[in-house]
């Protein structure tokens, strides 16, 4: 890890080009996992590293097929 591999949220929006608004919906859905960031308070750090691994990792294909279970 870097020696400022944490940062504030508004670096974090500048270095993925979005508004510090969309930084904190993605902390509340989930996008950005709770092991990402730490908290002190009222005041967040991310690590843009793992932050930046998470969404750029590939997603795994999603199944066509959809199977329907019915009771008989």
């Amino acid at each position: 890890m870097t020696e400022n591999a944490y940062v504030n949220v508004e670096s974090l929006a500048k270095y993925f080009g979005v508004s510090t608004s969309t930084i904190r919906k993605w902390v509340r859905e989930g996008i950005i996992s709770r092991d990402h960031y730490i908290r002190a308070g009222d005041t967040y750090r991310y690590n843009k590293e793992a932050i930046e691994k998470a969404l750029t990792k590939p997603k795994p294909p999603k199944n066509e097929e959809v199977k329907v279970w019915t009771a008989h």
